[in-house]
């Protein structure tokens, strides 16, 4: 990946049948070493892929931590929605249970109480209690969080 920076490839294009970036794919991976290579070669940390996910919702959802704070500290975009389910990354961080990475997200002021696009459905917190996921569930009920079921 160095040489390809080097050589000044666009650290943007996706290459991939899902239209992932190499940065969205690093972060698939939990490769946090290559994901701040391609941060300081000015990879775009909120383009979306095709089916609509950020970098931030691909290491939200499988519960990269560190990723999570690289992303964080670039600047991501801690309240993106995705275009294909109109999700956040603190919603994808409920679904899977993922308390550090929900702990980080509220941390860098993640919306607790959106989940859709148009403020209907389950909220991170529903959707934690749902998926009986309560570690998750305190946290967001400490910062404030409400429950909502049905839009």
């Amino acid at each position: 990946m160095e040489l390809l920076i080097t050589a000044q490839a666009d650290v943007n294009t996706a290459r991939t049948d899902g239209g992932y970036s190499p940065l969205s794919m690093a972060v698939h991976h939990g490769h946090g070493n290559l994901v701040q290579l391609l941060i300081d070669a000015r990879a775009d940390v909120s383009k979306l892929s095709k089916n609509g996910a950020t970098p931030l919702d691909v290491a939200a959802y499988g519960e990269c931590a560190d990723v999570v704070d690289l992303l964080i500290t670039a600047r991501a975009d801690v309240n993106s929605v995705r275009t294909d389910t109109s999700g956040t990354p603190l919603s994808a961080a409920a679904h899977g249970g993922h308390t550090d990475v929900v702990e980080l997200l509220i941390a860098a002021r993640a919306d607790v109480n959106t989940h859709r696009t148009d403020g209907r459905g389950p909220t991170p917190l529903s959707i934690a209690l749902a998926l009986g996921h309560a570690d998750v569930a305190q946290r967001l009920r400490a910062a404030r969080a409400i429950e909502r079921r049905r839009g």
